[in-house]
């Protein structure tokens, strides 16, 4: 099992590809192990449906800070 210190090394596509082969609860304990900009490079390389189950997962206030980092 990978430690959080080296997954927060990861680059966000392979981040994305762990986080997408977890189950819902597993990415949202996982969430909190990365800051808002390693959410916001990462989330552009989710599916569609595992972006939008990161995102509801998320508090309103992270989630918004998330989106307006995020590259257009």
């Amino acid at each position: 099992n990978i430690s959080h210190r080296r997954l927060r090394e990861l680059p966000p596509t392979d981040i994305a590809d762990i986080m997408s082969q977890l189950r819902p609860v597993e990415r949202e304990e996982l969430l909190q192990y990365f800051d808002d900009a390693t959410v916001a490079d990462t989330l552009p390389h989710m599916e569609e449906d595992v972006q939008a189950e990161v995102v509801m997962a998320m508090s309103p206030d992270r989630a918004s800070d998330i989106m307006e980092i995020m590259p257009p």
